[in-house]
């Protein structure tokens, strides 16, 4: 595999430098101390960055409004609720 990539040649920026096109790294290589080659001008350029996203306001909370007398309750409820059970 790393002869396969060495097989893809070089990449030479403006500068006259030359990196690796394709380069095989481990985890444990990388683990090591091991890193990828690439320009030091391009340090934050190895990663498309996502757009800024604007903040947005907050939002508060709506309140109920004020209730000036109590619910209705249906028809009937209350006489069952009044109901005494029978002695068993």
């Amino acid at each position: 595999m790393r002869v396969e990539a060495a097989s893809a040649g070089h990449y030479m920026t403006g500068w006259d430098e030359l990196y690796p096109r394709i380069q095989v790294v481990t985890v444990g290589e990388l683990l090591a101390g091991g890193h990828i080659a690439y320009p030091d001008w391009a340090r934050d350029r190895t990663y498309k960055p996502a757009p800024r996203v604007e903040d947005k306001p907050a939002v508060t909370q709506q309140t109920l409004p004020k209730m000036t007398h109590p619910p209705s309750r249906p028809q009937g409820a209350l006489q069952y609720a009044l109901v005494e059970m029978p002695p068993k």
